[in-house]
């Protein structure tokens, strides 16, 4: 049986609430490469990133946040030790845990050093491709670098087989795991969620993954008990939060299912009101109205809009002074 919309989207309106009620502090070991797009994707919500890596240091830092993301992006010994010495105080104190196995089946360290956390810590959740996971659970698949193997991308025609597999998988570790790609797959041992707003430009940018599990720390920092909603929360937030700065395609849909072939529509006009902030909200109430994605933050060269009849392009500027160009309706 199907979740009804609307416990979906009181699930993620407690998720999005928490976090600007509460400002979790969440403590984040991630690679170099993505540290400071981690960092601003957690402010972007309203939690509180600290990035420490230091072996002498992580004990301490761990001991006042509210949850630890682990990404293993650009391993070393010296990060690996201060995941393990940060992952043991997280779990002595009960904070949840994110684990990001950046690049696990790429090579025999990834691979081990992610399956021993995952061993013996107490995730809360696994974010990963859909290469990643099945490297963690044994399969046999070939990651491309720190990207999915082709083989391995969830679309329409395999979407019921991964929402199975990532079922049994949340089962048998005992957490919730985010599947990410075109097609997001979110899941606890009982059902899956499906979010179908992938875009191709997220794959030209570096970090959108990582981004990813830094905000699903905060968002489940104080959402532990429904971990699967508050990492669908954050699957949300960034394919529509980040739809400004990557000119992405509107949020088409959100599935939930309890069965691989019972489906509920989720429309995202919905989750657009439970992600709105301020700085964004008449973004989005535009973006319904034309139902075209229509905002840039370039400065200059900005091209005429294509804008339905009724429609006007305007321009403002945001909270950070920089003007954004979308639609609203003619006054006339």
């Amino acid at each position: 049986m199907a979740m009804p919309l609307s416990e979906i989207n009181d699930i993620i309106s407690a998720s999005c609430d928490s976090v600007r009620a509460t400002a979790p502090l969440v403590h984040c070991i991630t690679n170099y490469v993505t540290v400071e797009s981690c960092a601003n994707a957690v402010l972007a919500v309203g939690g509180s990133p600290i990035m420490s890596d230091e072996p002498a240091d992580v004990e301490d830092i761990t001991s006042i946040c509210d949850a630890l993301v682990i990404n293993i992006g650009t391993l070393n010994q010296r990060s690996i030790e201060s995941m393990k010495v940060a992952g043991a105080k997280a779990a002595e104190l009960g904070h949840p845990i994110v684990l990001d196995p950046v690049g696990a089946g790429a090579s025999r360290l990834r691979t081990e050093v992610a399956g021993s956390l995952l061993e013996t810590l107490p995730i809360a959740l696994v974010r990963g491709n859909m290469s990643e996971v099945k490297a963690l659970a044994g399969a046999a698949s070939a990651t491309k670098g720190v990207d999915v193997n082709p083989e391995d991308i969830v679309g329409e025609s395999n979407i019921e087989t991964a929402a199975r597999f990532a079922r049994e998988f949340a089962e048998r570790v005992g957490c919730v795991v985010a599947i990410t790609g075109p097609v997001d797959i979110v899941a606890d041992a009982n059902r899956a969620f499906a979010v179908r707003n992938g875009s191709p430009l997220q794959g030209r940018i570096t970090g959108s993954g990582c981004m990813l599990s830094a905000l699903s720390g905060a968002y489940i920092a104080r959402r532990e008990e429904e971990a699967a909603g508050a990492a669908l929360a954050a699957v949300i937030w960034v394919s529509q939060g980040s739809a400004p700065l990557l000119s992405l395609s509107v949020c088409r849909e959100v599935r939930a299912v309890s069965q691989p072939t019972s489906w509920t529509s989720f429309p995202c006009s919905t989750a657009r009101r439970s992600l709105a902030t301020p700085r964004l909200s008449r973004w989005r109430r535009c973006n319904r109205l034309a139902n075209t994605c229509a905002v840039t933050p370039r400065r200059f060269d900005c091209m005429p809009l294509p804008t339905p009849r009724g429609l006007k392009a305007v321009r403002w500027t945001n909270a950070f002074s920089r003007p954004w160009r979308a639609v609203q309706r003619s006054s006339n």
